[in-house]
C-alpha cells in the first residue's frame, strides 16, 4: 500500500541522513538523493561488478536471442509477458526463424504465471543456468524489455561483461551513466521498433561486432572487479579522513 511505501521511504531517508557514508548501486540513486538535499560527499557508488569474460565465439556460430532473469523478481515475469504479447509476434512476422530463449532461476514461477504464452513457436524456457557462458556463447544477443524496476540491472551488466550485445528499454539501463544508445547497447521503448532492432541485429555482423566490443570496453571501465577495488579504496579513504 502507499502507506507502507511512505513508511519505508521515511525510514530509509532517516537512516541515510544519519549515516556518515552511504553505498549505492546506481548513479540514478545518487542523483535522487542529491536532489533530496543529501550531502554528495557521503554518497558512494558501489557498482554491480562481474568478471570480464570475452567470448571466442563469433557472429556466424550463434543463433537466437536471450532473456535472463530470476523469476522470484516480478518485474522479470512482467518483462517476459510484455515481450511475448507486444514484441515477439512482430519479430516472428518479420522473421519466423528467430528463436527466443528464456533463462533464469525459479522458471516454474514464470510458467505458472504465463502458461500457454510460453508455448508459442520459437520460444524455449531453459531455466536455471549455472554457468552463463553456456548460453551467452550460443545466442547473438540478450534482450531486457523491462517496464519497471529500480536500480542497476544485473542482466544488462552480465551481458556486457561477456561482450554479448543487449537490446533494452530505458528502464533496463537506468543508472548506467554515460551508456550510449547505438554504441554500447541498443535502447528502445517502442514495441515495433524493438522488434525491428532484434531482426536487424540478428543479421548484421558489423553492428553486432561494434556493440560487442564497445560493451566490453564499457563494462571493463565501470563494472569490472578492478572498478570495484577502486570504489572500495575511495570509500575507505573517505571513512578514515
Amino acid at each position: 500500500s502507499s502507506l507502507e511505501v511512505n513508511a519505508i521511504e521515511k525510514a530509509e531517508m532517516t537512516a541515510i541522513a544519519q549515516a556518515d557514508n552511504v553505498l549505492l548501486r546506481s548513479t540514478s540513486e545518487i542523483d535522487y538523493l542529491v536532489n533530496r538535499s543529501i550531502d554528495r560527499k557521503k554518497l558512494h557508488l558501489f557498482p554491480i561488478c562481474r568478471d570480464i569474460i570475452p567470448s571466442s565465439v563469433g557472429f556466424d556460430d550463434r543463433n537466437g536471442f536471450l532473456f535472463l532473469g530470476g523469476f522470484l523478481h516480478t518485474p522479470n515475469i512482467d518483462a517476459v509477458k510484455f515481450f511475448l504479447e507486444e514484441i515477439f509476434p512482430e519479430v516472428r512476422r518479420l522473421d519466423s526463424s528467430l528463436k527466443f530463449y528464456i533463462a533464469g532461476s525459479h522458471s516454474e514461477l514464470l510458467i505458472d504465471s504465463l502458461g500457454n504464452d510460453l508455448h508459442s513457436d520459437g520460444v524455449e524456457v531453459i531455466g536455471y543456468v549455472s554457468d552463463l557462458r553456456f548460453v551467452f556463447d550460443q545466442v547473438k544477443f540478450s534482450v531486457a524489455p523491462l517496464r519497471y524496476g529500480a536500480g542497476t540491472k544485473g542482466k544488462v551488466i552480465s551481458s556486457m561483461c561477456h561482450g554479448l550485445p543487449c537490446i533494452a528499454t530505458s528502464i533496463a539501463v537506468e543508472g548506467l551513466r554515460d551508456l550510449k544508445n547505438g554504441c554500447h547497447v541498443l535502447i528502445e521503448n517502442d514495441s515495433s521498433a524493438f522488434a525491428e532492432k532484434i531482426v536487424n541485429l540478428h543479421s548484421n555482423p558489423k553492428l553486432w561486432q561494434d556493440l560487442s566490443s564497445n560493451s566490453l570496453e564499457y563494462a571493463s571501465q565501470t563494472s569490472s572487479l578492478d572498478t570495484l577495488n577502486s570504489c572500495l579504496k575511495g570509500i575507505m579513504e573517505n571513512v578514515t579522513n
